[in-house]
């Protein structure tokens, strides 16, 4: 019934007795596997090997009775806990069960023996004990995990959100443990759908072990079976299924964590349960909102995107003392600037945003490099930027988000050797991530390491091959080097997987402007300044850069400034404005901005 997503009574308890009754007889689960899916499928599918033909020494009235309880037709099966009692009552006495026609009476002793372990297991249930299988050496420790995103079964793929974010709610959570190396969620997210492959799972990530789970959503009703999977043997280290009600969704996500940590085979600190058990919110419906408005964000269109802000705001509007959902708007803000959206609509809230966060909590590493980024992409402070990137980095070296920002805001400073440092430091921590992957190609690119920057970029794609930055970076390394039919292509595909946003097709004016193609790139300049959707003024110069046209090209990047363009962070080092650099207009435009000379 679990599985399926029924609705549970007392016989779904019963089958859970009686499994917990099967593996005191046989010393193994009925059903086994290496990951919930198998078991799941086992359970809907499989009939366990008979009690006898595993422990011969069981008394077949004793099997009889674990036959009926694990019954897969709820309507065969003991219809309460006080049936199967009085079953094993009748054994007792030497009499025949319901459970079977015809039993012949046990010796006393061995059947004895049988009914006590049955009754201890009754004595659990009553207590309210669930039944978990620990076949795990407590002398063996967990070091490294992953989290695969959980497995959506509730047929309705609005319920993604949550499947997802239970995920990524228990990475931040573990995360928060100093023995335990957790997988990003970027790198983790990766295996989506591939539970079972635990070789490439334990290969790609370098992980002990995998944390797997199922969700399926039925109204205000949820159902979670989470486990923990010792990915050298794939034996199950800990295994629970939980049916709640969906406000009680952080009560579950906070019991997972424990009982993960406690599996981990070491001795956690009272400050590290404290750190990983820390809550953001306990506004049920405020978390939800939080999690779907990271789950749209991160699809990354503009459709998606003005989704996920609605949803921050929502869950603000719930809880005002909810940091992280603050932190979400600042997120939120920092991949839409000046890409989706207008820098002066998003950034001041953005900022107003992080820093509401870190008053709430101090601690918050992400809610400092939140605001470093507003700091060094649009008010040009450099200085404060900088401040906040320690603050992040002392409260979390490991921060690769952190470590992103650095990498922002070292460029404008004139740091370019160290922000390509910083990204590598972040490649480093999370290799399986298209934004952190991409963005070192591209940086590298600024460098003029044209032979090095193609690497990175191309294996973005790889990791997502419908990440349109990537194309887009792409398309202008092939330009740069004169490739411009591989440029155009690359650009083109930018355009084919999210019409709406302007840069790629700049991109591909700029193109055009380089091969001789003018007409072609003067006619993609004109429709740029008619976009449907926002377009930066930085774009449309780069275009007017590559005609030559001078004039043009100043005036709009005047307008790049008025809209504080964070693209303008790349003024001293963007190869699209070399054919500018010889204009005295060029360094008063470098004065204007502040952005320091490259050393």
């Amino acid at each position: 019934e679990q599985v399926r997503g029924e609705t549970l009574d007392a016989r779904t308890d019963v089958f859970s007795f009686g499994l917990v009754l099967y593996e005191a007889a046989t010393g193994l689960p009925p059903f086994s596997g290496a990951t919930s899916g198998v078991i799941s499928e086992a359970i809907l599918n499989r009939t366990p090997r008979a009690v006898n033909e595993v422990n011969a020494a069981v008394p077949s009235g004793i099997e009889a009775v674990i036959a009926k309880a694990i019954e897969k037709d709820r309507q065969l099966r003991y219809q309460s806990i006080a049936d199967l009692k009085a079953d094993l009552e009748r054994l007792a006495r030497g009499l025949t069960p319901s459970a079977t026609v015809r039993a012949e009476p046990p010796a006393a002793k061995t059947l004895k023996r049988w009914l006590a372990a049955a009754l201890l297991a009754i004595v659990a249930i009553a207590a309210g004990l669930s039944f978990v299988w620990r076949p795990f050496s407590a002398s063996k420790t967990i070091d490294s995990l992953a989290v695969l995103p959980f497995s959506n079964a509730s047929g309705n793929a609005d319920a993604d959100y949550l499947s997802e974010g239970l995920a990524e709610s228990l990475i931040d959570q573990l995360s928060r443990l100093r023995t335990l190396k957790v997988t990003s969620r970027g790198a983790a997210f990766r295996f989506k759908g591939r539970e079972s492959d635990l070789t490439a799972i334990r290969h790609d990530l370098n992980v002990r072990a995998i944390v797997t789970g199922r969700v399926v959503l039925r109204g205000d009703s949820v159902s979670i079976n989470a486990e923990l999977v010792d990915a050298t043997d794939g034996h199950q280290v800990w295994g629970e299924h939980y049916n709640q009600k969906l406000s009680d969704v952080l009560s579950i996500q906070d019991e997972i964590a424990k009982r993960i940590a406690d599996s981990l085979g070491t001795q956690l600190s009272g400050d590290d349960e404290r750190r990983m058990m820390k809550r953001n919110t306990n506004n049920a419906e405020a978390y939800q909102l939080y999690l779907k408005g990271m789950y749209h964000t991160a699809k990354f269109s503009k459709a998606e995107m003005d989704a996920g802000m609605a949803y921050f705001k929502q869950a603000i509007e719930l809880d005002p003392g909810y940091a992280l959902a603050y932190h979400g708007l600042a997120y939120h803000a920092a991949l839409a600037e000046d890409w989706i959206v207008d820098a002066r609509e998003v950034m001041p809230m953005a900022k107003d945003a992080a820093q509401k966060a870190i008053r709430i909590d101090d601690t918050l590493a992400d809610a400092h490099a939140d605001l470093a980024f507003n700091y060094c992409t649009y008010e040009w402070n450099w200085a404060a930027g900088e401040q906040e990137i320690t603050r992040a980095l002392q409260i979390d070296p490991a921060n690769v988000y952190s470590k992103e920002s650095e990498a922002w805001c070292r460029v404008p400073m004139g740091q370019m050797k160290q922000a390509i440092q910083a990204l590598e430091e972040a490649v480093r921590k999370d290799a399986l991530s298209e934004e952190y992957v991409s963005l070192l190609g591209m940086f590298r690119y600024l460098d003029r390491q044209f032979d090095t920057a193609a690497e990175p970029i191309k294996k973005s794609i790889e990791l997502e091959p419908n990440y349109w930055p990537g194309y887009s970076y792409l398309g202008h390394l092939y330009a740069r080097t004169k490739r411009y039919a591989d440029a155009e292509a690359a650009f083109k595909k930018a355009i084919a997987i999210d019409a709406t946003v302007g840069e790629p097709v700049s991109g591909l004016g700029i193109t055009y402007a380089l091969e001789g193609k003018t007409a072609d790139a003067r006619a993609i300049a004109d429709r740029l300044q008619h976009w449907p959707t926002y377009v930066s003024a930085y774009n449309i110069a780069t275009v007017y850069t590559a005609l030559g046209d001078r004039d043009a090209a100043f005036t709009w990047l005047n307008k790049a400034v008025d809209t504080r363009s964070w693209l303008l962070t790349w003024l001293n080092v963007d190869p699209d404005l070399d054919g500018l650099r010889a204009d005295p207009r060029f360094a008063t435009l470098v004065q204007r901005v502040g952005v320091a000379p490259t050393r």
